[in-house]
């Protein structure tokens, strides 16, 4: 898998947390006071610590594709660089 399909991957992960955040603090504030209440507060806390996870390998996952190798192209008399797409 390239880098940039990985980045995008993880950034769609990182979407779908942000989704589940906003459903699950609805669901603390229906179910305040009763039992599930603290099952879904529980359940946010774990979403939570996934989605800082998913930010950190975001940002590696970005590092890494600064350092892969570059090749350089021509274009109207200018050369410039160009990310290479290796999959």
């Amino acid at each position: 898998m390239s880098n940039e399909n990985l980045t995008t991957y993880l950034k769609d992960h990182h979407a779908g947390s942000v989704a589940a955040l906003e459903l699950v603090d609805h669901l603390i504030e229906t179910f305040e006071g009763k039992s599930l209440e603290q099952f879904f507060k529980n359940l946010r806390k774990e979403i939570d610590v996934d989605q800082g996870k998913l930010q950190e390998l975001i940002k590696k996952s970005r590092r890494e594709g600064e350092r892969r190798p570059k090749s350089w192209s021509m274009g109207g008399g200018e050369v410039r660089p160009h990310e290479s797409s290796s999959k």
